[in-house]
């Protein structure tokens, strides 16, 4: 029973498009697809290289998140795993490819609080024809919604050499149904590790949690 289960669970996945709306979590209140492709310019070495940026108001929190997620999308090289492997884009396919030059990051509110009922909205919007991206929120809360939204745009090619965007131009606007957002650690009668509370804040992060 559990191998036929297994076996039609794959065959799910296999048979989903490569271009199926699945690819954010939690799903955003609105978002629009295009069909092109842009891509995240990489160095001779493959690395990250200086040519694209995410650019936002000088905001502690902000800030540290840029930094992070930056370093999440360069090293996670994240692909699909519904889509079948080839059918995914290679970094060297051949064909002519758009660059995505930077990200920025607009805040009205820069001296919102975190508190219940924050505004946590945004948009994110990636035009087709590529060089910028752009983030606007009314604090720097929904910011950093929106820059976990824009790291799982973001894929890596199968190939591992470099990284994309696919199904550009994408129009996102999003806010949370829920002004409340967490977990609950019993910790007074479980032992937890500072190393997987950590993890833990990581995870409620990547699902939007507050």
């Amino acid at each position: 029973m559990k191998l036929s289960l297994i076996t039609a669970a794959i065959a799910v996945l296999v048979v989903v498009p490569a271009n199926a709306e699945v690819y954010l979590w939690p799903k955003p209140q609105s978002v629009t697809w295009g069909n092109g492709q842009l891509e995240i310019p990489v160095s001779v070495l493959n690395e990250l290289p200086k040519t694209f940026k995410i650019h936002g108001p000088n905001i502690s929190e902000l800030q540290s998140a840029i930094t992070r997620y930056t370093k999440l999308i360069w090293h996670e090289k994240w692909t699909p795993v519904q889509e079948p492997l080839e059918k995914s884009p290679k970094a060297d396919d051949g064909k002519p490819k758009k660059p995505l030059h930077s990200l920025t990051v607009t805040v009205a509110d820069p001296h919102a609080k975190l508190a219940l009922g924050v505004d946590e909205s945004y948009s994110l919007n990636i035009l087709a024809n590529g060089n910028a991206g752009s983030i606007q929120a009314k604090t720097v809360w929904g910011a950093l919604r929106a820059l976990e939204t824009f790291s799982q745009l973001v894929q890596g090619h199968v190939d591992k050499k470099g990284l994309f965007v696919a199904r550009a131009p994408v129009t996102i606007e999003d806010a949370p149904v829920y002004s409340h957002r967490g977990l609950m650690l019993d910790t007074s009668r479980n032992y937890y590790p500072v190393e997987d509370i950590l993890r833990t804040i990581d995870a409620m992060a990547y699902n939007k949690l507050n």
